[in-house]
């Protein structure tokens, strides 16, 4: 899941890690829930879901234009984004969301269509938001949060795998690397992320840079703390709760 130019800047010392995955039902009760526990550091596991011309192509400059922006802020150190800078972040942020996906592929929502475009147009799609904040880990353990729903609207009708399952197609994900906190949010259906907001006290702690909000983004950050880092990798299932009342 992450390259391996990150190795010095993120610890892979854990003995071992769990990985906890929930299916619910429309009314919010639980389906299915499994829980995995694996030896090993999670920043070493490797998902092999891309082809060899993708990896070593355009997969691989977007990591080499990605890491002497990400290097300081990896550490805390003073820097500023511009936007061609925020560009970059966001689109590397957005190849590691359609390929961290795989970890639970059952659970992946981000279409061809969206991963199709990154490849292509070399940005991230423009119906996605992408958050960062500056995070120093404490008590909180999640590496990885990831959430997917289905959601139908009238020009949007829901797929479904052979077993029946309906296949998600909306999307948030919430991961840290060293000292950064990034949140994500995609969708099928345009509009979608636009419902989509913070609480104001973590709102003021995090800083858009997808789409771009015409201002460099000056690092560090406020600090998030645990409840912050917590409620805002949460803050989506909320939401959805939300959208299902409305009848999406």
């Amino acid at each position: 899941m992450w390259p391996d130019w990150l190795g010095p800047f993120v610890p892979r010392n854990m003995a071992g890690f769990a990985s906890k995955s929930v299916i619910f039902n429309r009314d919010g009760s639980a389906q299915r829930e499994t829980l995995k526990t694996k030896t090993g550091d999670p920043h070493v596991t490797k998902l092999r879901v891309v082809c060899k011309t993708c990896n070593n192509g355009w997969m691989s400059r977007l990591q080499e234009e990605a890491k002497p922006i990400l290097v300081p802020m990896l550490t805390g150190q003073s820097t500023v984004l511009p936007q061609i800078r925020q560009r970059i972040i966001a689109r590397w942020v957005a190849m590691s969301v359609a390929t961290g996906e795989y970890f639970n592929p059952d659970l992946a929502a981000v279409s061809q269509a969206e991963r199709d475009f990154l490849r292509l147009k070399r940005r991230a799609p423009s119906t996605w938001r992408i958050w960062v904040g500056h995070y120093k880990r404490e008590d909180w353990v999640g590496l990885w949060v990831h959430h997917s729903i289905p959601i139908s609207d009238k020009k949007h009708v829901i797929q479904f795998f052979d077993d029946g399952r309906p296949r998600p197609n909306t999307q948030a994900t919430t991961f840290v690397v060293g000292q950064i906190y990034f949140t994500v949010i995609s969708s099928a259906i345009v509009g979608i992320p636009g419902q989509y907001e913070f609480a104001d006290r973590a709102r003021r702690r995090l800083f858009e840079i997808w789409p771009y909000r015409g201002k460099p983004l000056q690092w560090p950050l406020p600090l998030l703390s645990d409840e912050e880092a917590d409620g805002i990798s949460g803050a989506f299932f909320k939401a959805a709760t939300r959208l299902r009342t409305k009848g999406l």
